[in-house]
């Protein structure tokens, strides 16, 4: 197997806990470079949109796969802020995505 090859059929998703009292615990994944941009425009266009944007492509199984669809985006945005936020917060901490880039992308 070539290095290119090795390099693009490794995974690369990792995964994580949050602990999110309404939800209990919550399993996060990593995101890929086409979801971290999607996040971002969203960020940048419509913050408190964009709450819902991570929950939904940050929220993983314990594989590492997405358990919200796109779909899903409504009833999210049904949820109660709090825990939203919460989930969206966690999904942030684990990409290190810092506070810096989150406040860099609502002034764009």
């Amino acid at each position: 197997m070539s290095l290119r090859e090795q390099y693009l059929n490794t995974p690369t998703v990792t995964t994580g806990t949050a602990d999110i009292p309404e939800w209990g615990t919550v399993h996060l994944r990593s995101l890929t470079l086409s979801e971290l941009n999607r996040l971002e425009t969203a960020i940048a266009k419509d913050p408190a949109e964009a709450l819902a944007v991570a929950v939904v492509l940050g929220v993983g199984d314990t594989d590492g796969k997405r358990v919200f669809t796109d779909a899903d985006l409504g009833a999210i945005r049904g949820t109660g802020f709090h825990v939203v936020k919460a989930v969206a917060e966690a999904v942030v901490k684990h990409n290190r995505m810092n506070a810096e880039v989150v406040e860099e992308k609502k002034g764009d």
